[in-house]
């Protein structure tokens, strides 16, 4: 109920002060979940992996990529489970802490691998049923930061002032009738644009020049 009220206020000046505060607070729950660690390995992970994409046709290996799709969801899903009942339902404690990380650990990994091993094997099947969300992909950056400025404008006081007015099912339909904007949105703009506007932004500062953005010359 803190949180509602401090989203619920009307000062910028205390929301700039709660952002900062929080900073401090993300950083200490980052080290006390030793996330950085597992963050560090989660991009090993995603090395190794886009190495053999790439030199051993890994997404043509089905039979590897379903068993990696059925022992991540196995054991991720249920994990995770656990790990919400442990934090919403029982009692702080050390051990409790203790379970939340573990399972926190046994829980995303897993279930991130078993995820991606279940996309690639539906696109690799039927590509169709995932095309359509494509061009949100390639503005990813573009619509992460629209999604920050839609829920300000949204749930703070600063916008339209909702937060705590939906239950979970309301916020799930918002959320994907969003992303659907955010489709919609992403494969109209590429049709005039070889970028989103921040990609456009990201790849002139990594490359140190200046990019045409436009697909057509004449603009």
């Amino acid at each position: 109920m803190t949180f509602i009220f401090l989203l619920l206020n009307e000062h910028w000046g205390d929301f700039f002060k709660m952002n900062f505060g929080n900073t401090f607070t993300r950083i200490g729950f980052i080290l006390e979940e030793g996330r950085l660690f597992k963050v560090f390995g989660i991009f090993l992970i995603g090395i190794c992996a886009g190495r053999h994409i790439r030199n051993h046709q890994l997404l043509n290996n089905a039979p590897f990529l379903k068993r990696i799709a059925i022992f991540g969801l196995l054991l991720g899903l249920p994990m995770s489970g656990l790990r919400a009942y442990i934090e919403l339902m029982l009692a702080p404690s050390q051990l409790n802490s203790f379970l939340i990380t573990l399972t926190y650990a046994l829980g995303t990994v897993p279930c991130a691998l078993g995820y991606a091993a279940l996309i690639a094997l539906i696109y690799r099947n039927k590509p169709h049923l995932l095309q359509w969300i494509a061009p949100a992909g390639k503005m990813a950056f573009t619509n992460y930061i629209l999604q920050t400025v839609f829920g300000i404008a949204f749930f703070y006081k600063l916008g339209l002032g909702l937060a705590g007015e939906f239950g979970f099912t309301v916020i799930m339909l918002i959320a994907m009738s969003y992303f659907l904007m955010e489709v919609l949105f992403s494969t109209i703009w590429l049709k005039y644009f070889k970028y989103g506007p921040l990609e456009w932004l990201w790849r002139q500062l990594t490359y140190g020049k200046r990019l045409q953005i436009s697909k057509s010359k004449a603009l």
